[in-house]
């Protein structure tokens, strides 16, 4: 007697294409243009744009810190670097110091005046 074959019917509908729950959410076409801009930068599709703003904005803040204080540390070696070039090699080290330090920290009067830093202790 011969085996007889057996046949698997086929689901209804468009096949799956994630595991992940669909959500939908209604966005400004101004706020779409953005998005569709940032994914453009990193060759992206408008859902993994969106995914990775949304992974980006909700990550802990210690994750950012690392780069941004790598980044100032390589911004202030920089200037100490360029600081070292113009200053005039026949001064005494300490006048030396001092103006190294004006040119990297910027003048007192102008750092008493910066919103971003930190007011000084009097």
């Amino acid at each position: 007697m011969a085996k007889s074959i057996k046949v698997h019917q086929k689901k209804r509908g468009r096949p799956a294409t994630g595991r992940d729950p669909a959500i939908t959410v209604r966005l400004p076409q101004t706020l779409m243009i953005k998005i569709e801009q940032w994914g453009a930068i990193r060759e992206l599709t408008r859902s993994e744009a969106i995914r990775g703003i949304l992974e980006q904005a909700l990550a802990p803040p210690s994750q950012n810190k690392p780069a941004k204080k790598r980044k100032a540390q390589e911004a202030l070696e920089l200037a100490e670097r360029t600081a070292e070039r113009l200053v005039d090699k026949s001064m005494p080290s300490e006048e030396r110091d001092h103006c190294k330090r004006r040119v990297v920290k910027g003048p007192k009067e102008l750092r008493e005046t910066r919103e971003d830093l930190p007011k000084s202790k009097p």
